[in-house]
């Protein structure tokens, strides 16, 4: 390796060393910080690690999951398919072809849930709080 310089030659060999370890040390810095970038993007898609999302039979922390079933008066066994469950106003859910779904709600809120299905009148309840896991029914009655 070549050095340069203009003045002498210790001085120029000395200020060129120095730029050198300066440069070297900028690249190792350079070179750790990536590879810190690297292996951290890493670890956040590793598919391996455990997920932050709670799985179906599981409640997210302050929640607690509300089983609904949806039923047809009348014979109060048939199932109401697609019955449109409204949570505090917003739909949350569809119900599935035997009238069944669940909804996640705060653990000690008031809850209000509305159920629609063409053909149906539509019904509600409203809780002042749910403290666990609930099972609830609704009856619809034909229009």
């Amino acid at each position: 390796m070549a050095i340069r310089g203009g003045r002498g030659r210790g001085q120029g060999q000395t200020q060129g060393v120095g730029k050198m370890r300066t440069k070297a040390i900028g690249l190792i810095t350079v070179a750790i910080a990536t590879l810190s970038v690297s292996s951290a993007c890493t670890a956040a898609v590793n598919p391996v690690q455990p997920s932050s999302v709670p799985s179906p039979g599981q409640a997210a922390e302050g929640m607690v999951v509300l089983s609904i079933r949806v039923l047809d008066r009348e014979d109060q066994a048939s199932g109401i398919g697609q019955a449109q469950v409204y949570v505090d106003g917003f739909l949350r859910t569809v119900t599935d072809a035997t009238g069944a779904t669940e909804v996640r709600v705060r653990v000690m809120v008031p809850v209000s849930v509305d159920i629609r299905a063409a053909g149906y009148q539509a019904m509600g309840a409203d809780v002042a709080e749910v403290r666990g896991p609930e099972r609830w029914t609704f009856y619809l009655e034909r229009q």
